[in-house]
C-alpha cells in the first residue's frame, strides 16, 4: 500500500473516529437526559396504577366493613339464622357490592357460611377449595384485635389465580366486642376487573405472574423495561397479602421522547461531519507538498535496488536535511549488508555440507512450528523428502499425544524466556512417537534448543531427531516382564499369609474353642453362686472376653473355609431379602430402617448362592455396627456395565485387559460413622475393624474380599468420616 493511501486512510480513519466520538459522547449525554425523563414518566404511571388498585382494594375494606361491624352480623355468626342469609345474603347483595366471595368465620375458625357468585357468568359456584385451605384456627387472615381499625388485606395468589381479599373481625354496630368471628369479603383480579382498571386509567394493562418476568428488578417496586424502539413497557410490583411479590401490573407506553432524539442527533452530525471534512482535506493537501513527495523519491530507488538485488547501488538526494539524512543512513546499512551477506554464504556452506551427511535428522522451525529446514536424513527414517516438509506444521509428523506434549514443553521453554538468569544454552531431550509417511509409528529421541539472534531473543527451534524404535521396544519387553513378575510374587506372598492363617486357625479351633466352652460354662455356673456385685462384674468381664475370643476363632475359620464354588444362576435380590430375613432380630434390635431400591426385571448372576449370601450378610453386618445408634441401610440393585479384573492366570499369562461387559451392581449404603482416608487403604486387612482396639475382629471384609476374588468380581467402597459408607458389589451376568 503506498504512502499516500496510507496517510489518506490515516485521515480518513482519524475522521471517522473523531466523527464517531461525538456521536456516541453528544448521543450519550444527550440520550441519558431523555432516558431520565422517560423513566421519571414510566415511575409516575406505576404511582398512579399502584394507587388506583391499592383504592380498589381500600374500597373492598370499607365494604367489609359495612358488614363486620352491624349487629345482625354479629348475631348471625353466634345463631347462624337463615332469616339473616334469606334477607342480606342473595346472589343480587353480592352482585350490588361487586363481591364475588364471602366468608363467614366463627370465633373457633370454623367456617360458618360461604358464598361465591361468578360475577361474570352470574351463576353461583361452590367457594375454591384452594381459599378455604387458609382458612383453620390461628391462621393470619383471621388475627385480628378487638378494635374496629383491624383489618387484614391484600392480594391471596391461588391456583385459580390472584384474589382480592379483606378480612375484618365481627363487631357490634358500635364496633365494640368481643369479636364473635371474621367476616372476609373477595372479588377475582380477573380480565374483567383489568378491564375496569385500564378504563379507569386510561391505560393498557396487564398482569403477570412474578416468574414470569424473566429480568425482574427485585430490589425495586416500579421499574421499566424497553419493549422495542417506540414502545417501553412499565411493572408495579404487587405484594401479596402476607408481604411476598405477588405479581406485576404491566402497562406498554409510548417512547415519545426517544422519538425526539433520535429525529434531532443526524442533523447535528450532519453539520459537524462537514466542517471536519473540510478541516481533513486541507491538512492532506499540506502534507502531501511539504513531505510526501521527497519520500516517494527515495523509495522508488530503494524499489529498484530491490528488485535487482544490487547491493552495491547508493541514493543520491540534492538538499540536506532529515530525508536526506535518511538516505545517508539507508546507504551504510547497505554496505553492512553486503558484508554480512558474503560471511553468512561461507557459514551457510559450512553447515550445509555437515547436515547432509548426518544419519540423525536435523532440522529447524520457526516460532509458530512449522519447519523452514530439514535434512535429507529424514527421507530414510520417515520416508519423506525434506522438500515434501518445509513449510508444514511439526503435528503433521506427531501422533495427537506427541503433539500435545511437544506444545506443552514449547510453552514452558517459552515461559522460561521471561525469567531472570536463564540459561540461554539450555536443551531439551523428548521421546516422541512420530507418524513415518506410510502411516506407521515409530518411536524417536529428540533434542531441541531455540535459535537465537543477537541479543539471545529466540526465532526458532533447532532439533536432532533419532531412531530409537528398537530400545523402546526392548524397554516395553523388560517393563511388562518385570510387572508380570511383580504381580506373580504378590500373589505368592497372599497365598503363604492364607497358608499361615488357615494353619493358625486349625490350632486354634482345635487347642482354644474346647477349653473356651468350659470357662464359659464354668463362669455361668459361679455367677449362680456368687452375690457380690464386684464378683458378678467380673465374672461377667471373664464371659465376654471369652465369648470374643470365641468369635475371633469362628472368623478365622471362616476365612479359611472359602475353597470352592458351586456356581449357578442366581437372583439377587431374593439373596439379599434372605439376608435380611435373617438378621431381621439384629436390625431390629439395632433400631435400623431397611431402604430396598431393586430395579425390576435384574438378570440374573453366576454365583455361589451361600457365598455370596454370606458376603451380603457380613456387609450388612459391618454397616449395623456402624450406627450404634441406629440409622438407615439401603440396599440397591441395578444393571450395568464393567470392566472385570484380571484373574491371577490371566495376569500371569499377559492377557490384555477385558472389555465391558454386562453386570449387576449391588449397593449397601449405611448412615454411619465412615472410615478416614488412612482407614479405607486397610479396610480389606484381616483383624482390621472400624471398632475400637478393645471390640476389634475384623474378618468381615477380608472374607467378603476373599469370596468375590474367587468369583472374579469386583468391590468398591466410597466413605466420608461422619457421613456413612457405601459398598458396591459388581458380579458378572449368567449367560
Amino acid at each position: 500500500m503506498k504512502i499516500n493511501t496510507k496517510v489518506a486512510l490515516a485521515f480518513i480513519a482519524t475522521f471517522i473516529v473523531l466523527l464517531t466520538g461525538l456521536y456516541f459522547i453528544c448521543g450519550d449525554i444527550l440520550l441519558r437526559s431523555f432516558l431520565q425523563v422517560e423513566k421519571k414518566y414510566v415511575q409516575d404511571t406505576g404511582l398512579r396504577i399502584r394507587d388506583v388498585f391499592f383504592g380498589e382494594i381500600g374500597n373492598l375494606n370499607t365494604k367489609t366493613a359495612d358488614w363486620a361491624y352491624w349487629d345482625d352480623t354479629y348475631q348471625f355468626v353466634q345463631d347462624t339464622n337463615s332469616a339473616y342469609i334469606k334477607s342480606n345474603l342473595t346472589n343480587s347483595t353480592l352482585l350490588n357490592l361487586g363481591v364475588e366471595i364471602m366468608l363467614f368465620v366463627n370465633a373457633q375458625g370454623k367456617v360458618i357460611y360461604a358464598k361465591y357468585f361468578d360475577l361474570d357468568k352470574q351463576e353461583e359456584l361452590p367457594v375454591p377449595a384452594s381459599l378455604l385451605k387458609y382458612i383453620y384456627p390461628d391462621s393470619p387472615l383471621l388475627k385480628h384485635s378487638v378494635t374496629s381499625d383491624s383489618v387484614i388485606s391484600g392480594v391471596l395468589l391461588l391456583p385459580e389465580g390472584p384474589l382480592i381479599l379483606s378480612s375484618r373481625p365481627i363487631l357490634t354496630s358500635e364496633g365494640k366486642g368481643p369479636a364473635q368471628g371474621t367476616l372476609l369479603f373477595g372479588r377475582w383480579l380477573d380480565a374483567r376487573e383489568i378491564e375496569r382498571l385500564s378504563s379507569i386509567l386510561h391505560l393498557s394493562l396487564s398482569i403477570h405472574r412474578i416468574s414470569e418476568i424473566a429480568d425482574l428488578d427485585k430490589k425495586e417496586e416500579i421499574f421499566s423495561l424497553p419493549k422495542d424502539k417506540k414502545t417501553i413497557s412499565g411493572y408495579v410490583v404487587i405484594p401479596d397479602i402476607f408481604g411476598a411479590p405477588a405479581f406485576v401490573f404491566q402497562t406498554d407506553l409510548s417512547r415519545d421522547i426517544l422519538v425526539i432524539w433520535s429525529k434531532m442527533i443526524p442533523g447535528y452530525i450532519l453539520f459537524q461531519s462537514l466542517v471536519h471534512a473540510l478541516l481533513f482535506i486541507f491538512i492532506f493537501w499540506l502534507m502531501q507538498k511539504l513531505f510526501l513527495a521527497r519520500l516517494f523519491a527515495i523509495f522508488h530507488t530503494v524499489k529498484n535496488i530491490t528488485e535487482t538485488g544490487d547491493i552495491k547501488q547508493r541514493i543520491k538526494l540534492k538538499d540536506r536535511d532529515e530525508i536526506t539524512l535518511l538516505a545517508e543512513g539507508v546507504n551504510q546499512m547497505l554496505e553492512k549488508l553486503k558484508i554480512t551477506e558474503e560471511k553468512i554464504m561461507e557459514e551457510k556452506q559450512r553447515y550445509q555440507l555437515l547436515a547432509d551427511n548426518a544419519t540423525d535428522i536435523i532440522w529447524t522451525t520457526d516460532l509458530i512450528l512449522r519447519f523452514t529446514y530439514v535434512s535429507p536424513a529424514v527421507k530414510k527414517i520417515l520416508g519423506y523428502s525434506p522438500e515434501e516438509l518445509i513449510g508444514e506444521p511439526v503435528g503433521k509428523l506427531l501422533t495427537a499425544e506427541g503433539l500435545e506434549k511437544a506444545r506443552r514443553v514449547f510453552s514452558e521453554e517459552m515461559a522460561l524466556e521471561k525469567e531472570k538468569d536463564v540459561d540461554f544454552s539450555r536443551t531439551r531431550i523428548l521421546e516422541l512417537e512420530q507418524i513415518k509417511k506410510d502411516g506407521s509409528h515409530i518411536w524417536t529421541e529428540v533434542h531441541v534448543s531455540f535459535l537465537r539472534g543477537p541479543d539471545n531473543i529466540p526465532y526458532g527451534v533447532v532439533g536432532i531427531t533419532r531412531d530409537i524404535s528398537e530400545r523402546k521396544k526392548m524397554q516395553d519387553e523388560l517393563s511388562a516382564a518385570y510387572e508380570r513378575l511383580k504381580a506373580t510374587q504378590d500373589e505368592l506372598v497372599e497365598v503363604k499369609k492364607i497358608e499361615a492363617v488357615s494353619r493358625l486357625a486349625t490350632g486354634m479351633a482345635h487347642e482354644i474353642k474346647n477349653p473356651l466352652a468350659i470357662i464359659i460354662q464354668a463362669v455361668d455356673s459361679l455367677r449362680s453362686k456368687i452375690e457380690a456385685k464386684e464378683a458378678l462384674e467380673m465374672a461377667e468381664r471373664i464371659k465376654n472376653s471369652a465369648l470374643q475370643i470365641d468369635t475371633v476363632v469362628r472368623l478365622l475359620t471362616d476365612f479359611v473355609r472359602v475353597s470352592t464354588l458351586e456356581l449357578s444362576a442366581q437372583d439377587i435380590t431374593a439373596l439379599i431379602d434372605e439376608g435380611l430375613l435373617l438378621l431381621k432380630n439384629k436390625l431390629d434390635m439395632s433400631k435400623i430402617e431397611i431402604v430396598k431400591e431393586f430395579q425390576k426385571n435384574l438378570p440374573l448372576i453366576l454365583a455361589d448362592r451361600q457365598k455370596i449370601g454370606q458376603v451380603l450378610v457380613n456387609l450388612c453386618m459391618n454397616a449395623v455396627q456402624s450406627m450404634p445408634a441406629g440409622g438407615k441401610l439401603f440396599f440397591r440393585a441395578y444393571e450395568t456395565e464393567r470392566i472385570f479384573p484380571l484373574s491371577p492366570e490371566e495376569r500371569r499369562s499377559g492377557a490384555p485387559p477385558t472389555l465391558k461387559e454386562k453386570a449387576v451392581a449391588v449397593e449397601v449404603e449405611d448412615t454411619g460413622t465412615g472410615f478416614s482416608p488412612d482407614a479405607l487403604s486397610h479396610i480389606f486387612e484381616p483383624f482390621f475393624s472400624r471398632q475400637a482396639p478393645r471390640e476389634a475382629r475384623g474378618m468381615g471384609l477380608a472374607i467378603v474380599k476373599s469370596i468375590l476374588d474367587m468369583h472374579n468380581a469386583d468391590i468398591k467402597i466410597e466413605s466420608q468420616e461422619g457421613k456413612g459408607t457405601k459398598v458396591t458389589v459388581f458380579l458378572r451376568v449368567a449367560k
